[in-house]
């Protein structure tokens, strides 16, 4: 048997920003807080839940 090493390949170039507002979304949505997204949220948005998560 040929072992083959696992990889991966990304298909097309991603807008780091545009990420980080799907994944303010995603949250916000989870948290029920939609009502809060504005231009420039994601960023503190992901900071406070990246440091949530580092806490516990």
């Amino acid at each position: 048997m040929k072992i083959i090493e696992p990889s991966a390949v990304l298909m097309r170039d991603f807008d780091g920003a545009e990420v980080m507002k799907f994944l303010e979304l995603c949250g916000r949505t989870a948290y029920q807080s939609k009502k809060n997204i504005t231009n420039d949220s994601a960023e503190k948005f992901m900071k406070n839940l990246i440091r949530s998560v580092i806490e516990k």
